[in-house]
């Protein structure tokens, strides 16, 4: 089962739907190890990859195979998603991917 959440703001004054717009910030550093001490750490690539085929949190990992599998679904392109993924034999984790907007 996956949830998916879209977000965006309109201004209430504009009269016509506003364009979407899509922004990419990379994170400077990664996170701190915040695991207690002797908790292995946990392959969510490897765990992923044990998912179903059809379950979209399968491709996690592949962020690139991951929109293409999206916008083939019919997502709409230029729109942000975000999936709560249940992994095998593991908490389950948050996914946010960026569709990017249509041809012009």
């Amino acid at each position: 089962m996956a949830m998916v959440f879209a977000s965006g703001c309109v201004d209430a004054a504009a009269p016509e739907a506003p364009e979407a717009t899509v922004t990419i910030v990379p994170h400077a550093a990664a996170a701190p190890d915040v695991r207690a001490p002797g908790v292995p750490a946990v392959d969510v690539c490897a765990l992923a990859a044990q998912l179903p085929g059809d379950n979209i949190c399968s491709l996690m990992c592949e962020p690139d195979v991951m929109k293409d599998q999206l916008l083939a679904d019919g997502m709409a392109a230029g729109t942000c998603y975000e999936f709560s993924c249940a992994l095998p034999d593991a908490p389950s984790v948050t996914v946010g991917v960026c569709l990017p907007p249509p041809p012009t």
